[in-house]
């Protein structure tokens, strides 16, 4: 059975830049299931991942010998005159998540597990 990321689960693990927030993808280790750790402090995630530590990260609520990715955050749409509309908001998240399907599929190849991502349609 392939693992099936949702997207509407990338979409809630992709915040915002500059926030001091980040979303985290878990797969457990056979690639069979995964869960999603967001909001996770910034700052605490960047730190265990420069140790190595990532992947055995209780205090962000992981999972032991689960592997972990990051969900890089999305850029807010540049004002115009005043504050974007909210739609733009949504298309700039959409378009990272499945930017970062893209990559978590190719991370999951890399392990080994068959993966896919959930149809947009």
């Amino acid at each position: 059975m392939a693992l099936c990321f949702a997207l509407s689960d990338l979409v809630r693990a992709t915040l915002p830049q500059g926030q001091g927030w980040v979303g985290l993808v878990g797969v457990e280790p056979a690639g069979r299931a995964y869960h999603v750790l967001a909001p996770v402090d910034l700052e605490l995630a960047w730190g265990l991942m420069r140790l190595g530590l990532l992947d055995q990260a209780r205090e962000l609520g992981g999972r032991p010998g689960w592997r972990y990715r990051l969900c890089p955050a999305y850029a807010p749409p540049p004002p115009r005159r005043g504050r974007p509309p909210a739609r733009a908001f949504r298309v700039a998240r959409q378009a990272q998540a499945l930017a970062t399907g893209r990559e978590l599929l190719a991370w999951a190849a890399r392990q080994g597990w068959w993966a896919s991502l959930e149809d947009m349609t």
